[in-house]
């Protein structure tokens, strides 16, 4: 034996004394076998583990499809595996048995034919599994991101200085447009004091029903507001932002929303209110955010309440409305049916009433009656005139069909009217609003309004202004307002015809134009600040130049020309 080794055994003996085998527990006796320690795997073992691990992952795979195909929720949209049972021939008529139990998987035509495809979309699917897993991993602890980056005061400030500069500009734009004879509506931004922008719909939804009202005097109160753009259409909310802070009491003004059940009626409120002086405060209006529409508005104008209700009693057919020279003589038979005049000559004008009176359809408030009437609507359609004929024999002393019996009442007028309606090919929920005449030499009948609420204002109850005409005093009989017209659609830019006052400025420019570079100075100046109606500016400078009695002079040997108003 080698010194060495005998140095290391008699070093390993003198350390091994005093030790006995008791001091292993049996536990780790047991774990230890000689022979086994250290020893590599075989080429057989490994391959045998490998196809252990692709048939666990292979059934792992088809218990997934399993699931997502009796779930209905494929991971694609071609991922269904199908058993197949066999081939029928409908030619031949005989089945085929060839492949049955055999797994069939269906695959994209266009993959199959380009592989280039099939390789681009596993591609973007691998690419969208790493974006969703780098989305869903948080970011690292005590890692700042680079991309927010903290704004110091004075930045905060300079954009605070920015956003008040470009409100004042704007402030002074719409200024100039007012003095200049323009639109009283608020451009977009326009809205009073800074932080109240961000009330308002910057976007400019066209959809929206929502008015912002901005610079409201303190003492203003929904009621209030209810009652003042009230006058304009039915509301869906009126709310009034009241101070809660130190700082916006401190602003002594107010800022709130209406939201109307139609845009036609917001537009024409923001038309006729926009700027106007309310407790000593300058109201200043714009679309705000769209707001839900509710299925009840909070207010509805007494006009157009008054103009969805049954007319009173008139004893006339279909209780026809007389016209209003008509009204003194054949409008007191209230209760009861008018009777018809015996005499030829009282007669032709009984029926000339007739032809200039006007039925108001109005569509019946309870539910039950209304389904009950166009369901008889829908029968008398089918079956023909015999079965209403049977139904009035039938339902003779039933009130629920007494409609059918009172041709006076609002329920059979609207009865005749849908019947009408229906055979003339109109929808149950569209129909022509237009008045029409049933009977020839008969009254006109004047549709239902389609949406009461959502549909707008009729033209017909608004005044001047475009508000609701009051009720009361028309009952009095006072003098009727003239009716609205809406305002003219905005002219394109340049083409906006001048007035008659900046006509006669630009005339009179025209004349007195001499050779001067101040005079033509001003002259170029109006036509810019009047850039709008250019079109109209440049014809009249055109003819100016056109006609025979321009003269020209001479000034400083330079030919010049001097321009005369062709009027």
């Amino acid at each position: 034996m080698d010194p060495v080794q005998k140095a290391i055994s008699k070093h390993a003996v003198s350390k091994l004394k005093g030790f006995t085998p008791k001091q292993i527990s049996e536990n780790k006796l047991k774990a230890f076998s000689i022979g086994n320690m250290g020893r590599m795997p075989t080429a057989k073992e490994l391959e045998d583990k490998k196809k252990r691990k692709e048939e666990e992952e292979a059934i792992r795979n088809v218990q997934n499809d399993f699931i997502e195909h009796f779930d209905d929720k494929p991971a694609t949209k071609i991922n269904k595996t199908w058993v197949k049972a066999g081939t029928f021939d409908a030619g031949s008529r005989k089945e085929s048995n060839s492949g049955a139990g055999t797994l069939y998987k269906p695959t994209s035509k266009l993959m199959a034919a380009d592989p280039g495809m099939a390789a681009t979309a596993r591609a973007v699917e691998e690419a969208k599994k790493k974006a969703e897993a780098l989305a869903a991993r948080p970011a690292k602890p005590g890692k700042k991101n680079k991309m927010e980056k903290k704004k110091t005061n004075l930045e905060i400030f300079k954009e605070e200085l920015k956003a008040m500069q470009e409100e004042r500009d704007k402030r002074n734009e719409y200024n100039k447009a007012i003095k200049a004879g323009g639109s009283t509506a608020l451009p977009v931004g326009l809205l009073g004091m800074p932080g109240e922008d961000m009330m308002a719909d910057v976007g400019g939804d066209p959809t929206t029903t929502n008015l912002y009202l901005g610079n409201l005097s303190p003492r203003l109160t929904e009621p209030v507001l209810t009652e003042m753009f009230g006058r304009f259409g039915p509301l869906a909310s009126v709310k009034i932002m009241y101070p809660r802070t130190e700082d916006e009491k401190l602003r002594g003004k107010h800022c709130g929303f209406v939201a109307y059940m139609a845009r036609v009626d917001g537009e024409r409120a923001l038309a006729a209110l926009g700027g106007k002086q309310i407790e000593g405060f300058e109201m200043r209006m714009g679309w705000g955010k769209p707001v839900p529409i509710p299925i009840n508005p909070v207010y509805v104008p007494p006009a157009l309440v008054k103009y969805t209700m049954p007319p009173t009693p008139s004893g006339l057919p279909f209780n026809c409305q007389p016209d209003g020279k008509d009204r003194e003589r054949w409008g007191g038979w209230v209760g009861r049916p008018q009777p018809v005049p015996a005499e030829e000559k009282e007669r032709k004008k009984f029926d000339r009433m007739l032809a200039r009176a006007t039925v108001k359809v109005v569509i019946p408030a309870d539910r039950t009656q209304l389904c009950l009437i166009n369901r008889m609507v829908e029968f008398v359609l089918r079956e023909g005139p015999i079965f209403e004929a049977t139904i009035m024999n039938r339902e003779l002393a039933n009130p629920q069909f007494k409609f059918l019996f009172e041709n006076q009442s609002p329920e059979h007028v609207y009865y005749r009217w849908r019947l009408f309606s229906m055979l003339q090919g109109e929808a149950k929920d569209k129909w022509a609003a237009e008045p029409f005449r049933m009977f020839k030499h008969g009254s006109t009948w004047r549709p239902p309004l389609h949406n009461m609420l959502t549909g707008g204002m009729p033209a017909e109850l608004l005044d001047t202004d475009g508000g609701a005409l009051d009720p009361v005093e028309e009952a009095r009989g006072g003098e009727r307002k003239e009716a609205y017209r809406p305002p003219a659609p905005a002219a394109a830019p340049g083409k906006r015809p001048l007035t008659d006052k900046q006509r006669d400025a630009l005339e009179e420019t025209l004349r007195s134009l001499v050779p001067s570079r101040n005079a033509i100075a001003e002259a170029m100046i109006w036509c810019i600040e009047h850039a709008d109606s250019g079109e109209e500016v440049v014809d009249c400078l055109a003819e100016s130049l056109a006609i025979a009695e321009v003269c020209t002079r001479r000034v400083g040997g330079v030919e010049s020309t001097v321009l005369s108003c062709p009027c």
